[in-house]
């Protein structure tokens, strides 16, 4: 049964767009309803800031009537064309970049993760319109501009006690507390990251 959808979140103060998401039944409604548990701070305060302005939250379905495969497949392709803003990208409050993910995945798309346009005419004909409804506008990921590979630049990570714990990179690091914080950093730096854990 096709019962998966995507979505767009706007803000009715200028029309723009600044979430992409997937979801069945009443998902897309979710963002305002439980806008305080929400973990993504741009995302939260952006959808606070127009809930105080006396706006409520915009929603456009994208494509209805999709199984949960072809739902992650377009969530992903239209976060890759407008890009995330925590990573200088384009213009979305999307932290991860779409699609079927887990915990340990990257917060970056490999380019087999990147369908073709052959592929995606030959497998997902219908999706062709809607793609020329929202053309790439995202660039690259900036940060760390001087490193031949700026995801796998290292990130140092120290004890208050200024101990060594691990090297790591953007991909293996993780931060609950104010991640976004530090992809900003990150995107503005040319030269390696050094965290504290407490």
């Amino acid at each position: 049964m096709n019962e998966f959808y995507v979505y767009a979140l706007i803000d009715p103060r200028d029309k723009s767009i600044f979430y992409i998401g997937k979801g069945k039944g009443k998902r897309y409604l979710d963002h305002e309803k439980n806008v305080n548990q929400e973990k993504n701070i741009d995302k939260k305060q952006l959808i606070k800031e127009i809930l105080n302005s006396g706006n409520k939250l915009e929603y456009k379905m994208i494509a209805e009537n999709l199984d949960e495969e072809s739902s992650f497949l377009l969530e992903r392709l239209l976060v890759y064309r407008l890009g995330r803003r925590v990573f200088n990208e384009g213009i979305l409050s999307n932290l991860i970049p779409g699609g079927k993910r887990d915990k340990d995945s990257s917060y970056f798309l490999s380019e087999e993760e990147i369908p073709s346009d052959l592929f995606i005419e030959q497998n997902y004909p219908n999706f062709i319109e809607i793609l020329k409804s929202y053309p790439l506008q995202s660039k690259p990921f900036a940060g760390l501009s001087n490193s031949d590979n700026p995801v796998n630049n290292p990130i140092y990570v120290y004890t208050y006690k200024g101990v060594k714990i691990l090297p790591s990179n953007i991909n293996k690091f993780s931060l609950v507390y104010k991640f976004e914080e530090l992809l900003k950093q990150l995107a503005k730096s040319s030269s390696p990251i050094y965290a504290f854990n407490q």
